[in-house]
């Protein structure tokens, strides 16, 4: 009963915004049914977590190689490296789950 009242709601509001601006209900209704804008802006989310995830990638090779490098005194050396892993892991980690 609840999703029938939110879609009459929904369908109201719209109904009431076209004929408030009909040339701009258009243009998002265009926006919404036409298959290309939707690839095209896939695609771009696709390409912007990917380039997150890499840069976290990155970030941890750098720490690894900071360990090996550093041995016991890695605490002290690559506090920095192991801060910037795991931004980079917050952020790939959320890239997906904004879609």
């Amino acid at each position: 009963m609840y999703a029938i009242f939110c879609l009459r709601h929904v369908l109201l509001c719209f109904c009431v915004y076209a004929y408030i601006n009909p040339a701009l209900s258009v243009s998002v209704l265009r926006a919404q049914d036409d298959p290309l804008v939707n690839i095209n802006a896939r695609e771009q989310r696709t390409k912007e977590a990917w380039i997150k995830i890499m840069s976290a990638r990155e970030a941890r090779n750098d720490l690894r190689e900071c360990y090996r490098r550093e041995g016991v005194n890695h605490l002290d050396n690559c506090s920095q490296f192991a801060k910037a892993y795991l931004d980079g892991a917050r952020t790939a980690a959320h890239a997906f789950a904004e879609k």
